[in-house]
C-alpha cells in the first residue's frame, strides 16, 4: 500500500509540472524506474482508479505492470466500459456489471469455491488461449483484446526485456476480487486486469493431474 501510494504521489506531481493527463504521467514515471538492482519476487500492481473513474467505473482498478507498460490503459478500460453497456440484458455479465458499473460488491461463500471453480478457469483460459475469448462459465472472469500504445503517440517505450505490442497481441483478463459472505467490506470492490500470460493456469493443470 505505501508503494502503491508513492507511486500515485509521483504521478500527481509529473501532472503538475507537464499537465499531461494521469495515463500519460503514469507511464512516464514507470519508465523510469532504476533498472539494474537486484528485486524479489514480489510484482507491484498499478493502481488505474483514477483512470477507471473517468470512464465510470465504480470500482477500484489495478493492473499487472506487464499491461501497464504496453497497452493503451485509458482506451483498454473505455472498451471494457463499452462491452459492458452493449451486454445489459446478458445475465453472464451480471458480476461484472454490479461491480464495475454499479459499484457493489459481490458475496460467495466460501464452500462454493473448490476444485470445479479450478476447473472452469483452465477450461476458460484454454479457449482464450484457442482465440475463443468472451466471459468464464462463473462470470468471474473476462478476456477483452487489449489497444496496444502506439510507437508514434509519445509515450515512453516499454521497460527493457518487454516484448513488442503489436495489434491484437494482448489480451487483458478483467477478474473482480469477490468478498466471502463473513468478511465487513470497506470501500469500493476491486477489479484485477492481467495479462494471458500471467495466468496461473500451468499451476492449475498440475492440481488436476493430481486430483483421481
Amino acid at each position: 500500500m505505501t508503494a502503491n501510494r508513492d507511486l500515485k504521489r509521483r504521478v500527481r506531481d509529473r501532472q503538475a509540472q507537464t499537465g499531461e493527463s494521469y495515463v500519460t504521467a503514469l507511464q512516464h514515471v514507470l519508465a523510469q524506474r532504476p533498472s539494474g538492482i537486484p528485486t524479489v519476487e514480489l510484482v507491484e500492481f498499478v493502481d488505474v482508479t483514477e483512470v477507471a473513474a473517468t470512464l465510470g467505473l465504480k470500482c477500484r482498478a489495478t493492473m499487472s505492470p506487464t499491461l501497464a507498460h504496453t497497452i493503451d490503459v485509458e482506451q483498454t478500460l473505455g472498451r471494457f466500459r463499452e462491452m459492458l453497456d452493449a451486454t445489459r440484458r446478458d445475465p453472464a455479465l451480471s458480476l461484472m456489471r454490479t461491480i464495475a458499473l454499479q459499484g457493489e460488491h459481490v458475496r460467495i461463500s466460501l464452500s462454493a469455491v473448490g476444485f470445479q471453480d479450478f476447473q472452469k478457469a483452465v477450461r476458460f483460459i484454454e479457449r482464450v488461449r484457442a482465440g475463443l475469448g468472451g466471459v468464464s462459465e462463473n462470470g468471474r472472469m473476462l478476456a477483452l483484446h487489449a489497444v496496444p500504445r502506439s510507437a508514434s503517440s509519445g509515450d515512453p517505450p516499454a521497460i527493457e526485456g518487454s516484448p513488442p505490442a503489436a495489434p491484437g497481441e494482448w489480451i487483458a483478463l478483467f477478474e473482480p476480487r469477490l468478498v466471502p459472505s463473513f468478511v465487513a467490506a470497506v470501500g469500493p470492490p476491486l477489479l484485477v486486469i492481467t495479462s494471458l500470460g500471467e495466468t496461473v493456469v500451468p499451476v492449475l493443470d498440475r492440481l488436476q493431474e493430481e486430483v483421481p
